[in-house]
Parts: C-alpha cells; structure tokens; sequence
C-alpha cells in the first residue's frame, strides 16, 4: 500500500473574498487516497484578536473522510503555500506524529499565514496548497466498504474486510461467476476469504470496477493486471492492454513484457507505433523470451513505422464488444424495451449507477421493463451501456452531450461525473460552448474551472459572446462577477480608491 503522497491544489481568492467570515470554510480539496484512506486539505478563514483589532488569518487542515468503523492513523504531513508569481513557497510548516481517528479525523494549523501576505503571492488570485503526506502506521478496519448496493457478500482479504455484491462481480469476473453459481460453499455462505492476496491489490482493483472508477496508472497496472488474470476478468485485461498500447508514462521494453506475460498480443503493435522504439533498442536475451505472438506484433509494428505516411501511429487499441440484445439467462438479468429494442441488462450494475433505474428493478418485480415514459433513443443507450458496464468504453466529443441527456434522465450522477472531467481536461469544445453545457447541466466543478480561466485580453469579444449565449440568469451572474473580480485586481489601486 502506497504510504504516502502528496495533495496539490489550486484554490482562487476572488471566489473567497466575499465569504471571509470567521471559522467558515472557504475551501476543500479533491481527495487522494494514501495508506488507505481518503485524505484532502480544508481552508478557513480565521480572524482572531490580536491586542486591540482582529487580524485575518487562513487555516490550513488535513482531514480524513468519515467512515462507519473505528480506525486510527499516524501520520506525518508538511503544509505549504505557493507563490503563483514565483512558484517557491513562502509558507510551510511540517508537523509530525499526529493522530488521526474516527473520533477525530482533522488536525492542522488555525493561523497558518495572514491574508494580505496571500494577496501579496496571488496571480490573478490564485494560490496554490500543497500537503505532503507520511501514513506511519494504522490501526483498525481502514480498508473502506467500497461503493457497492446491496453487500450481500463479505470478502477477507489479509485480514481486512471488503462488503461488496456478488452479482456486481459475477458481470466482471468468471473466477467469482464460478464461486458463487457452482456448488461451492461460498454460493451458500456469504463470507469468502481469499489467500496469497495483498488488502492493497484487492483494493486497488475494486476502485477500478466500482464506480469511482480510479484509473489504471503505470504505478498500480502489474498489481491490476495480477489480480485480473487471476480472477479472470477479461474486460479489466483488455483495459489495462489498452493502457499499455496508448501509455506515454510506461517504459516500453516493460510495457511489451506485460503484454506479453498476460497475452495482450492485440496491444503490442499499438505499443510499438506509440513509441519512439526501433530494432536496436531490442536486447536478444529479452526478444527470444517473448512468445510468438508478441514477437509477431513487434515485428509488424516495426515495419508500419518504416511506411512512409503511415497513419498507424496514432493508432488506437480497439474495445472489446457486448452483446446486450442476447438473453444470458442470468438471476439478475432483466429485459429493457427502449426504442422499440430489447437490451438484456444486469439489474445490481444498472441500479448502481442509476437511482431511476434502481427505483423501476426493486419497486417491481418484473422480467420486462418498458421504457416509454422518456424519449431516448437505442443507439445512445447502447453508447451509455458501453461507458458503465465492464467494457468502460471511454467519453469523446461525439457521445458527452448525448451521455450528459442521458444521466439527466437516469439520475446517473458517476456518468455525470465523467464527462464532466472529460470536459474539464479535453479541447474538443469552445469557451462558451462549454459555458453552456455547464449551465445546462449543472455541471458546477466545470463551470468553477471555466470562470478560473476567463481571458481578459479577449473581454470585448467575450461580452458580446455572454450576451449571446444564452445562459441562465444565475449563471451569466457569476459569470459577470467573476470578471469583475479579475478586473478589479489587475487595476491599479488608485483608480478604485
């Protein structure tokens, strides 16, 4: 389990400075798990009495989620302030040996730095925080209960305990399809326990099929890939060969043995032409372990990158198919009719992400569910199917909006959630273009990041632009003040006086 790590992020000053009201939290981080457990930075505004007038302070705090269990964390963590006009820290403070728990999950410093000395290192009102982070033991339960519906299985793993449901893992793996089908005892029983397996591995791989979805990265794939081929999970294989084929991070040589240890022959050649590999990087030693398959690929690979013009550089790993107009005869499968199509769906991974649909598998109790009280259309609802079911067919330009009406429709706020982050991190629309589709779908963290980046050298052609784009009254406000703000600061301060 990774001990330790780091929480760096950006927090805007204009969108604090109405809201300095003391004790008040101004704001809260994204979360980062370290050492098992989910931690992020809280700021407040502090003004205490110093002599004879009140003195503006900000707080800085290391908080750990809230959980239904008892646990206590040592932990070793260095807060820091940085200058965003010149990018060194000019506030940091390192306290050790403290003792976070369920009873008291945040520590960390009231008066940590005066607010004009912020204001004095602020670039267009921002600042950047970071925390470093040291877990130096734990104790309790801290693994958490993942985000699952209805536990109805208990998983021991090292001695820690996953809750999780068994016809959610049963869509994934055929390891746990067969556990629990077949006549083993845990079809009967509602604990399994499993050996030679790191809490730490296990945990990373329920991340990933949950529907928080933490990524594959070039840190956790071996410990995924390890876990996926021994729970035979198919489509987690093919995800993580899709990563090795389009990784910039991954070593190359490293890539190719994973893909060959774990037979994802089908990303070698991907992994090849989104290199800069030739045939002298190759050691013999390593080329003859290879298996034929991979040794195959490579040498196809090489030959596209010697083709002039060749378009396959950028090539892609192709998905993996489903078939959802095929009946599986499973417990938990169910008929929808959308459109006039039959789409033959898992209730518990459908309910997990959906509370309609939640609503319609567990009010009735139905083999057939038509659904003609919303206007959608079948090829779109195969799209959203393919983004949250096992093949985690990825967000692009030419689905987020139809994906966006469709979580609107199914209450899927991890689909929402999604694509948002895609729109947050992708170029594929226009400031106002994304504007709109933050107002339209209340996409509030997109909409926070658009405001952060407003560009005053285009402020005329941006106004005229806002008036056009047809926003919300309540959001062309924010809009508004956020420009003033910006405006006001870059001013000299006589002409405001």
């Amino acid at each position: 389990m990774e001990n330790s790590g780091v929480i760096l992020d950006t927090f805007d000053i204009f969108h604090l400075d109405n809201d300095k009201i003391d004790g008040k939290t101004l704001f809260r981080s994204t979360a980062v798990k370290i050492g098992g457990f989910s931690w992020y930075i809280k700021i407040k505004y502090e003004s205490p009495r110093i002599l004879t007038k009140f003195v503006p302070y900000i707080g800085i705090f290391l908080c750990s989620e809230q959980y239904d269990i008892e646990w206590s964390s040592n932990v070793t963590c260095e807060f820091c302030l940085i200058s965003s006009k010149t990018g060194q820290s000019f506030a940091d403070i390192k306290s050790e040996n403290q003792t976070f728990s369920h009873e008291n999950p945040t520590k960390g410093i009231s008066q940590f730095c005066k607010w004009n000395e912020i204001e004095a290192h602020a670039k267009e009102g921002k600042i950047t925080v970071k925390v470093d982070i040291l877990v130096n033991r734990s104790c309790g339960v801290y693994l958490i209960k993942n985000n699952m519906p209805q536990a109805n299985v208990r998983i021991i793993v090292d001695g820690n305990t996953f809750y999780a449901n068994k016809e959610y893992l049963m869509v994934y793996s055929n390891y746990f399809k067969s556990a629990f089908l077949n006549d083993f005892k845990e079809k009967q029983e509602n604990s399994i326990e499993l050996k030679s397996i790191s809490a730490q591995s296990f945990d990373q791989l329920l991340q990933f099929i949950c529907p928080q979805r933490s990524p594959i990265t070039e840190h956790n794939i071996e410990e995924i890939l390890k876990l996926a081929d021994y729970f035979d999970m198919p489509y987690v294989l093919h995800q993580c060969g899709k990563f090795l084929g389009e990784s910039n991070s991954m070593d190359v040589i490293k890539s190719l043995k994973l893909a060959n240890e774990y037979k994802l022959f089908f990303c070698v050649k991907a992994i090849i032409l989104n290199s800069t590999i030739t045939i002298q990087h190759f050691d013999k030693t390593i080329y003859k372990e290879f298996k034929p398959e991979t040794k195959a690929a490579i040498f196809d690979g090489l030959c596209c990158k010697n083709e002039e013009n060749s378009e396959s550089r950028l090539e892609k790993c192709a998905g993996l198919k489903m078939n959802f107009h095929k009946k599986n005869e499973s417990a938990d499968e169910i008929e929808l009719i959308i459109d006039g199509v039959s789409f033959f769906v898992n209730k518990v991974l459908l309910s997990t992400y959906s509370d309609y649909f939640k609503t319609q598998f567990y009010e009735i109790d139905v083999q057939t569910v038509l659904i003609d009280e919303v206007e959608v259309v079948a090829h779109d609802f195969y799209v959203l199917l393919t983004v949250i079911y096992p093949t985690h067919e990825p967000i692009t330009k030419d689905n987020v909006v139809q994906l966006l009406e469709l979580t609107r429709t199914f209450q899927m706020p991890d689909v929402t959630r999604y694509c948002e982050t895609y729109l947050q991190h992708e170029d594929a629309f226009d400031f106002f273009e994304l504007l709109k589709l933050a107002d339209k779908f209340s996409l509030t963290k997109l909409l926070d990041h658009l405001l952060n980046n407003i560009d005053l050298v285009k402020i005329r052609e941006f106004r005229h632009r806002l008036s056009a784009a047809g926003l919300s009254e309540k959001v062309e406000l924010q809009v508004y003040k956020r420009l003033l703000d910006k405006l006001l600061f870059v001013v000299p301060k006589q002409y405001i006086d």
